[in-house]
């Protein structure tokens, strides 16, 4: 299990004080960008999951919900 989660088999990076998960920018991303979906005015306020997006056009219920606790596991499972 140590290996499996080992920080170098993960898109991390770290400072002193904090870890930052990333992932590159997806199709829905640059479409949330465009239509100013994910805007405050001037400012980028958050990319959002493709969960966010399932929840708006489906009405099954995905795997992860908004309401679930966020995992190391569930991250992973939104970014794969």
């Amino acid at each position: 299990m140590e290996n499996v989660f080992d920080i170098d088999n993960f898109n991390i990076i770290e400072d002193e004080e904090n870890y930052y998960f990333f992932r590159s920018l997806e199709p829905g991303d640059i479409e949330d960008l465009e239509k100013g979906i994910i805007k405050d005015g001037d400012k980028y306020t958050k990319l959002r999951t493709d969960r966010e997006r399932w929840e708006e056009t489906h009405e099954e219920k995905p795997r992860w919900n908004s309401d679930s606790k966020v995992t190391l596991e569930e991250m992973y499972s939104h970014i794969k």
